[in-house]
């Protein structure tokens, strides 16, 4: 597969996810199509870009900093961890909290027995 193949196959499979959480989402009682988008595209896209950071990290993470070539091949990872975690995860998660609360839990607490999960 080559790279463009690869990307879309990517695409695909992360508007695949985005969709399942906003027909999930649905379900759940979120009506609101623009709360629905942001919390569905927040998940979807902050989860993408956690494991995007982690393949980074893991690549960093092989590198050898004391031999200069492999230090700067490390540099580069860091700096496209920072991206995806500082950037990318960071405006998402911020979305994220705004809306989680009111959006997801208070609603499941609704519409649940009252029970708290595992004894707690």
């Amino acid at each position: 597969m080559d790279q463009n193949e690869h990307r879309r196959e990517r695409a695909r499979t992360q508007v695949a996810f985005t969709d399942r959480i906003s027909a999930w989402l649905r379900r759940s009682g979120v009506q609101d199509a623009d709360v629905r988008a942001t919390l569905a595209v927040g998940v979807a896209d902050f989860l993408d870009a956690a494991r995007t950071a982690g393949a980074h990290l893991e690549a960093m993470l092989r590198e050898d900093p004391t031999h200069p070539e492999s230090a700067d091949r490390a540099l580069e990872h860091a700096g496209a961890i920072s991206a995806y975690l500082f950037g990318e995860a960071k405006d998402h998660l911020l979305e994220l909290e705004a809306l989680w609360e009111s959006q997801i839990e208070e609603r499941l607490a609704a519409l649940g027995t009252s029970e708290p999960l595992n004894g707690e």
